[in-house]
């Protein structure tokens, strides 16, 4: 795997992992997560 194919992938994949992040910030807010899953990122 070249630096080239992690570029693109890092590309790929960063944009979405924004947006999963940030739908979990807006979805609860300052409410505390009740799944542990979620906890681990607050």
């Amino acid at each position: 795997m070249g630096s080239k194919e992690i570029h693109s992938w890092l590309q790929f994949v960063l944009p979405f992992l924004f947006v999963a992040f940030f739908c979990i910030i807006v979805i609860h807010g300052p409410c505390k997560p009740s799944t542990p899953f979620l906890s681990f990122f607050y």
